[in-house]
């Protein structure tokens, strides 16, 4: 049996030039939030892992599970959900697991976690903490893609407009999820998980300051970029019931 590869597909823009031949053959996949608004399918279609904030899942499950009913992806709804917990989901999601008892494993990085949301109310990025899901599961080889630091001075994200609203939303990412505590949080990640190695598979990301890129391991590039259909989902109208009462939560 080969090392256990994850690809860990942050929403940054630099996710939409992964440099394929820097990956194995065969890898699981872990994506976040609104992953789904990606225009092409930059790593394919199946998801085996899916993150998101607690305070968020009641949406972002619903709208994973229309993508996945359409066919437009094929995500593991069923083995793969997690939620990093500001609240314990409720009976309505029984097939999600919390992050939450799986960092309380690790103290050093359980102890990072809550000093910083208790006493600054300062939060960790889901795919910050998608990397550290990653290790905590036991992956031998975690490749990062599309993770920024919020670096794009106009959009958070690649599907965006770069108008005035992503440029609010953006900096409020940022006083949310400060670069510097991202950057102390990988360095924690590295000396607790000394056997698990973190590997940028992207050749401009701003992650690569602080992760190594992993060394091109084929040149037969065999991954095809699919297109996605014209009507491919853009926005899903979430039932009114179920919509999160806080908004300005990132």
């Amino acid at each position: 049996m080969g090392k256990k590869n994850i690809l860990v597909v942050g929403n940054g823009h630099s996710f939409t030039e992964i440099d394929y031949s820097r990956l194995p053959e065969e890898f699981k996949v872990m994506r976040f939030n609104d992953f789904y608004k990606e225009d092409k399918y930059y790593v394919g279609r199946r998801v085996d892992y899916c993150l998101c904030y607690s305070q968020k899942l009641d949406t972002k499950y619903y709208c994973w599970r229309v993508v996945n009913m359409s066919g437009e992806y094929e995500i593991d709804m069923l083995n793969g959900i997690y939620a990093a917990v500001l609240f314990e989901p409720d009976k309505h999601f029984p097939s999600v697991k919390l992050l939450s008892p799986l960092i309380q494993q690790n103290i050093a990085i359980a102890e990072f976690r809550c000093f910083y949301e208790y006493y600054h109310e300062l939060y960790l990025p889901t795919g910050i903490q998608g990397i550290a899901l990653a290790a905590i599961l036991g992956f031998d080889n975690v490749f990062l893609a599309g993770f920024d630091l919020a670096i794009n001075p106009n959009a958070l994200h690649p599907w965006e407009n770069e108008d005035e609203i992503s440029r609010d939303k953006l900096s409020h990412f940022r006083n949310r999820h400060p670069v510097d505590i991202q950057v102390e949080f990988l360095a924690l990640l590295k000396g607790q998980f000394q056997n698990t190695r973190f590997l940028s598979v992207c050749e401009n990301s701003q992650i690569n300051q602080y992760i190594e890129k992993a060394p091109v391991i084929r040149d037969d590039l065999e991954f095809t970029i699919e297109p996605k259909p014209e009507n491919r989902t853009r926005i899903i109208d979430v039932p009114d019931r179920i919509k999160i009462k806080n908004r300005d939560f990132l």
